[in-house]
């Protein structure tokens, strides 16, 4: 299904998008490229939606490079970019000058900036509404548009994951093993589900950033962690779909650690076997048959101690890209009789 094309050494961080591969390359300081050519010197972070980088430098500022015009744009002086990216171009900001840190959202397609004081935030819900855990069990609604506070609840439990927000309820996972839902309107507590009364498989501990996938559109929880898929019905809120990955035979068990979604595929790395210890494979499954279609071992033969496979691979087009602990970047392409 894929083989490899080429790998790039001493990668920080990545981005993949419309057949564009965007880059931080970690030297002495870090270099952003683009398909390999350097754009930038000594940035702090960047975001990539497959049109424009924006990203800031020592400075600090933040810019946007427009790629197909190829043109550079001063968007906030002294400012750094934060690491959410938003839906409608927003981007989060804070202000590092002078150890003030205030919260700033910038519509990079509009060009205007909204200042809001509060603390950080961690989600934009259907365009103008923000949550935050300013507490760790607190979330509050925030108006993008006047900056005034909307609702606010302390729920008195740890607030592990704020998961996404399907019809009018926003979905979250707790420290105390539960899937909760939230009125969107008036951040009412509608729902508390056990996890373990949905599946022995699902806990705490499988709720981990990129083995949990939230399909607002399919409407449902898409899960693979250790050696169980599962879905999860959000209207229903039952399982539909299940599958155990231990075979029973050690040499066929498949144990998954964090995966990304394109489609009808999950893209994973993990373990095959009962062998404890990192992953060290990637592999494609096939969510209408639940079949590993593709698999690869990428772990060195006289493997180093912690060498793994710990981001989620990102597939883009016809380009699997898959990042290691080294810093190492593999690039597989898709074979053509695939």
């Amino acid at each position: 299904m894929f083989k490899i094309n080429f790998s790039l050494n001493n990668i920080y961080r990545f981005q993949a998008k419309n057949s564009c591969l965007v880059y931080v390359k970690k030297i002495d300081k870090r270099n952003l490229f683009i398909d390999n050519k350097l754009l930038a010197e000594d940035i702090g972070t960047f975001i990539f939606d497959g049109k424009n980088i924006v990203y800031d430098n020592q400075k600090p500022d933040i810019l946007i490079y427009d790629l197909l015009n190829k043109k550079m744009e001063l968007l906030l002086p002294e400012y750094r970019l934060g690491e959410i990216l938003f839906s409608n171009y927003r981007t989060h900001v804070g202000n590092r000058i002078n150890q003030i840190r205030e919260t700033v959202f910038y519509d990079y397609k509009e060009r205007k900036a909204i200042f809001i004081n509060s603390p950080l935030p961690t989600h934009e819900v259907n365009g103008n509404l923000l949550f935050e855990q300013p507490t760790n069990t607190t979330l509050k609604s925030i108006n993008l548009e006047t900056g005034t506070y909307n609702w606010e609840v302390d729920l008195s439990v740890y607030i592990s994951s704020v998961l996404g927000v399907f019809g009018n309820q926003l979905w979250i996972y707790t420290g105390t093993d539960e899937l909760m839902s939230l009125a969107l309107d008036t951040g009412q507590v509608l729902q508390r589900i056990r996890s373990n009364d949905l599946h022995p498989a699902v806990s705490n501990a499988n709720l981990v950033a990129n083995a949990v996938h939230f399909e607002a559109i399919h409407g449902r929880v898409t899960f693979l962690k250790d050696r169980d898929y599962l879905e999860f019905d959000l209207a229903t809120c039952q399982v539909i779909r299940q599958k155990s990955f231990d075979t029973g035979n050690p040499y066929t068990d498949w144990a998954f650690s964090v995966s990304s979604l394109d489609d009808d595929y999950c893209y994973f790395v993990g373990n095959q076997g009962r062998d404890a210890g990192f992953a060290q494979w990637v592999g494609v499954l096939n969510r209408k048959t639940l079949e590993v279609e593709w698999s690869e071992h990428l772990g060195k033969q006289n493997q180093r101690d912690f060498w793994a496979l710990t981001k989620a691979p990102i597939s883009d087009g016809n380009k699997l890209y898959i990042h290691d602990s080294e810093g190492t970047l593999h690039i597989f392409e898709k074979e053509e009789n695939a």
